[in-house]
């Protein structure tokens, strides 16, 4: 094996087999049963590859949380049977600690939920990992973006029978933002790259003049730092190139097995106001009485409390929204905002009219803000919630807009509403080209997700994902990862698998020290009363590097410490003041 790189084949089948044998530790299944599943997981890896654990597995773990929804677990066709049942014969011995011989659910109390998260940890593992997409795989997820885009044009029609939900939902969002001033913001350029690949130096300048933006933003008011810097720039404003509107370019980024994930990369201009206006939005939306604990930006944990929750009462149900970014239509925001005529004109001045795709062929988009748009995320979060509200309030008129508004919270796609209310959402949100992911909505049983947490009767049963399978010596975000998903199944109680994890690190690494919880330097994390023991078995270990530090009067170790790096900027004065400018209003707060 490479010193510097681990096969990732290898160490799934190791890590898969080890917890295999933490099922038997922790749930005293027999010997003889967990030989038989070691036996079989290694036949189907051989036989079909990594497809195995970010196919199969998945696919598997999916059924099983729908057996849990509906309280009995029918027979999953890539698995042989229990010959007595539905149960499948390989994690059988997990299996039946949940669901009885005949397939019905135990009862709640006799349910080992601990079973529960072990087969998701099983299942899901390996889900997420990233790897190189095929050609197919890209052309499949364009093709899907393309046809999801075109099929908006069929909900451009604003007939009556949806007017009682429209009028509602335009009622509130106008309660919401009407005080709100779309002019009273702070732009700054993205994170990420940008249409024409500007660095992030030179994003504090324009290079294009669009008149579509210059017409509500003007460029001369956003870009200048006052009179003297405008005067000093007026012939770079006057002299660069014009257009009435730019384009996005579409991107397709390494996502999960089951292909990439697509981006649209704004121009920086677009980029720079979108960045000002959907920061200056999600403040006013976060502390707003209205929406203030329902509508959250900045905040997973709510929606997350609430999925355990209702996983125990059943009181709440937790929702996902299938391609939530691509289903927002500019047609849907332009009648949504119709009684905020200002933010609506200072919206639709920042969507980009079309998109360049890989083939270079373009595409006039019918979505609102594709990922990769600011605005995407507090778009999308308003338009369901406005459109969640204005349906319940119409299918429960004797329930107050108060205790409505209270029970419905928003985290982007995902939305956590009473039990009962979800019925009229199904009804009316796919009339407006909105779409539930049915396998992620919770609607019945005990098991609830939403916001990165999955629960079962109060129990979190999150699984940890492995997305990188990199153990590469020159790389310290490398080392980083992996030492996260060793403390991940150490704390799990996984602990033969997380010693595969530990012995690989180490294999390419070397020894790494033990330090506590908020150490910087790389390393296994201990609590710190035991820190001295490792210590000491440091001091008589000749591999680890040390010495003698004769001013502290104490033995200092060689580790590694994850550091950023500088890189050179050739920004300019003028634009490095309103870089200044624009991060201290930032941390001030003031415009």
């Amino acid at each position: 094996m490479n010193r510097k790189l681990v096969k990732p084949a290898d160490l799934i089948s190791q890590s898969l087999t080890a917890l295999l044998k933490d099922a038997g530790n922790l749930f005293q299944i027999d010997s003889e049963e967990i030989s038989r599943d070691v036996a079989y997981l290694q036949g189907r890896l051989q036989s079909e590859g990594i497809s195995f654990v970010t196919k199969t597995l998945p696919s598997f773990g999916k059924h099983f949380d729908k057996c849990l929804q509906t309280g009995t677990f029918t027979v999953f066709p890539s698995f042989k049977k229990d010959r007595n049942g539905s149960l499948p014969l390989f994690l059988r011995g997990l299996t039946k600690l949940v669901f009885g011989r005949d397939g019905t659910i135990r009862d709640v109390e006799d349910v080992d939920r601990h079973a529960i998260a072990f087969l998701r940890q099983m299942s899901f593992m390996y889900y997420k990992l990233e790897f190189d997409f095929s050609k197919g795989m890209m052309d499949e997820s364009i093709s899907n973006f393309v046809n999801v885009d075109r099929s908006l044009a069929e909900y451009d029609n604003y007939s009556p029978e949806r007017a009682g939900v429209i009028d509602l939902a335009q009622k509130f969002l106008y309660d919401l933002l009407k005080d709100f001033d779309p002019w009273d913001i702070i732009p700054r350029p993205g994170p990420g790259q940008t249409a024409t690949k500007q660095d992030m130096w030179a994003r504090y300048e324009p290079h294009v003049l669009y008149k579509q933006i210059n017409d509500v933003y003007p460029y001369h008011h956003y870009y200048c730092s006052g009179f003297t810097h405008l005067q000093d720039r007026t012939h770079n404003l006057l002299s660069i190139e014009e257009r009435y509107s730019g384009e996005s370019c579409l991107a397709l980024v390494p996502k999960d097995s089951r292909g990439p994930r697509i981006i649209c990369m704004e121009p920086p201009e677009y980029m720079w106001f979108q960045q000002g206006l959907a920061r200056a939005l999600m403040k006013h939306i976060e502390s707003h009485p209205l929406t203030a604990g329902q509508i959250n930006f900045s905040d997973q944990e709510i929606n997350g409390f609430l999925a355990l929750w209702a996983s125990l009462t059943q009181e709440y149900v937790t929702l996902d929204m299938k391609e939530a970014s691509d289903r927002v239509s500019t047609h849907g925001v332009d009648i949504l905002f119709d009684l905020l005529p200002n933010l609506k004109k200072c919206l639709l001045a920042l969507s980009t009219e079309s998109i360049r795709l890989p083939s270079n062929e373009i595409l006039i988009k019918n979505k609102y803000a594709p990922m990769g748009s600011a605005l995407c995320f507090p778009i999308e979060s308003l338009v369901h919630y406005a459109l969640a509200y204005a349906s319940v309030r119409l299918a429960e008129p004797g329930v107050t807009a108060r205790f409505i508004r209270k029970n419905i919270f928003v985290y982007g796609d995902d939305l956590i509403v009473k039990k009962g209310w979800e019925k009229p959402m199904f009804e009316d949100f796919p009339q407006y080209g909105l779409r539930f992911n049915e396998d992620k909505s919770c609607t019945e049983g005990f098991f609830r997700e939403s916001c990165g947490v999955d629960a079962y009767y109060g129990m979190d049963v999150t699984p940890l994902k492995v997305k990188k399978l990199t153990f590469t010596k020159g790389s310290r975000a490398s080392l980083k990862t992996q030492l996260a998903y060793f403390h991940g199944l150490f704390d799990r109680g996984y602990w033969q698998c997380a010693k595969v994890i530990q012995q690989t690190i180490e294999y390419v690494w070397g020894n790494l020290p033990h330090v506590s919880k908020n150490s910087a330097s790389a390393g296994w994390i201990v609590p710190r009363k035991f820190l001295i023991n490792f210590r000491l078995n440091y001091l008589l270990n000749k591999k680890i590097k040390k010495r003698w530090n004769s001013a502290l009067q104490c033995v200092e170790f060689k580790v590694r410490v994850d550091q950023t790096r500088p890189f050179a900027s050739m920004i300019g004065g003028w634009e490095q003041l309103v870089r200044a400018f624009v991060h201290v209003q930032e941390e001030t707060g003031s415009a």
